[in-house]
């Protein structure tokens, strides 16, 4: 079962697929998840992207973020599961400059696809 989250500041369920990525550094074991968002509000033109990419490499972060043609922002992070849960609080709330009205999410299982964090045109 996947927990979804439609609203600022609505508390998430905790996702139910998870898997282990082996060792990283000291960390055996450690749980890591994908994370899809779609942003709604006052996303665009307030530096959304380049704030969303500069959170997600301070929190060791892998994926994208891009515009959509219906004003939305698009997020995809891969990463251990506190850090993504630290992120989708920042995405809530966004840079000074936007106005997060709404926030869907779905959590999935991680894919190791990225390498860094990156903004998608």
């Amino acid at each position: 079962m996947v927990g979804f989250a439609t609203a600022v500041g609505q508390s998430l369920p905790e996702a139910k697929l998870t898997i282990f990525v082996g060792r990283r550094g000291s960390d055996a074991g450690v749980m890591a998840k994908q994370i899809h968002c779609l942003v709604r509000g006052r996303v665009q033109g307030v530096f959304f992207r380049a704030s969303t990419q500069r959170e997600a490499k301070r929190l060791g972060l892998t994926g994208w973020v891009k515009n959509l043609p219906d004003g939305t922002v698009e997020v995809v992070a891969e990463g251990e599961d506190d850090s993504l849960k630290e992120f989708l609080g920042w995405v809530q709330r966004g840079p000074t400059a936007a106005r997060v009205e709404r926030v869907d999410s779905r959590w999935r299982g991680y894919t190791g696809e990225w390498g860094d964090f990156r903004i998608v045109e």
